[in-house]
């Protein structure tokens, strides 16, 4: 039986939690608010100790696609690094993702990078009037491409496909199961108006459609409703650093997302800054914090290790930066791991 999205998502909330808080999303589906929350991950240990990774970072890990050119080593022409994060939240929930990145430098084309993405879950219960346990996989690719036009000035674009499934179990069965494949779409620009300073920008559009079943049980057997459903985003990311050391900024971000359905649209502005600390040319501490315009705070620290001009090392911790899903989930402690080596 085919159902409007609308019934879908009304009968599953109805399991889930009911509470209303000023400082939460209860009013958005989740549908909304799982996607707009991992829009601002960042998986490199570097940039993720800033609360929402910088548009101006002139590093390549920047979520800036113009940034990949800016800062390749003359020296080398390949770069590989693989990061880690652990997302783990207050009802044992715990995400893992998993990304491996190579990039290289193909001249007059620009830099060109190569990403693989796989994220896992465990099965804990959802908070809510039902404890469902909550199961989501997804597996993505990305190509990114950047060029450093004049010494001042850089352009760069992604294009990014995921295939996921998330899950709201039962002993014996799925209650609901959403299969979703979406594409995104990034552009950005890096700019050097000043000796030391930075001004950054990018812009993404996502589209993805998802598929959901449902069973429920009924006095005839299990009955299956089932949905289609479009989400689609939209994210405006500006920001402006300032390079006061060598190699550490200080970066100041806005970002301003709406994600949304044919129903309803939830819309997000989030402020970040954060700073690197040098404690030696080698090692660097890091600390930041950002704040939405649904009033949550979140804070980070981070270090990073260059033992060698071929290696880096950096860890990153994030205090609840998912605000979106404290309903389901509570509260969220990040675990950020990348190791980048250069050849």
């Amino acid at each position: 039986m085919k159902l409007p999205s609308s019934t879908l998502c009304l009968a599953i909330s109805a399991m889930l939690p009911l509470a209303s808080h000023a400082d939460d999303f209860a009013d958005a589906p989740f549908s909304l608010r799982f996607p707009s929350a991992f829009s601002h991950l960042s998986f490199y240990g570097d940039v993720a100790s800033l609360s929402g990774a910088s548009a101006a970072s002139k590093w390549e890990s920047s979520p800036n696609p113009a940034n990949k050119a800016w800062s390749f080593q003359e020296d080398f022409d390949w770069r590989g690094s693989v990061q880690y994060s652990n997302v783990a939240f207050d009802n044992d929930t715990q995400l893992h993702f998993i990304s491996e990145t190579a990039a290289f430098d193909a001249g007059e084309l620009g830099v060109i990078r190569v990403g693989l993405l796989q994220v896992t879950s465990n099965d804990e219960p959802v908070r809510g009037a039902v404890p469902l346990p909550f199961e989501f996989d997804l597996n993505g690719v990305q190509l990114s491409w950047g060029k450093r036009l004049t010494d001042t000035f850089a352009l760069g674009a992604d294009v990014n496909f995921t295939r996921s499934e998330t899950a709201f179990k039962l002993p014996s069965f799925d209650l609901a199961n959403t299969e979703k494949d979406a594409w995104g779409y990034r552009l950005g620009a890096l700019w050097k108006p000043a000796d030391k300073w930075f001004l950054g920008l990018y812009g993404d559009y996502v589209r993805g459609a998802a598929d959901t079943a449902l069973k429920l049980p009924t006095p005839l057997g299990l009955a299956q409703l089932q949905t289609s459903e479009t989400v689609q985003q939209w994210l405006v990311h500006p920001g402006i650093a300032y390079e006061f050391a060598e190699n550490a900024m200080f970066h100041a971000d806005y970002e301003a997302g709406w994600v949304f359905n044919d129903a309803t649209t939830l819309r997000v502005q989030r402020v970040a800054v954060g700073t690197d600390i040098p404690l030696a040319k080698f090692l660097f501490l890091r600390v930041g914090a950002a704040v939405d315009s649904h009033s949550n705070v979140s804070w980070s620290t981070g270090i990073g290790f260059y033992p060698s001009k071929h290696l880096f090392i950096d860890l990153g911790f994030q205090n609840d930066s998912f605000p979106e899903l404290k309903q389901e989930f509570g509260r969220s402690r990040t675990l950020n791991a990348s190791v980048c080596v250069q050849w």
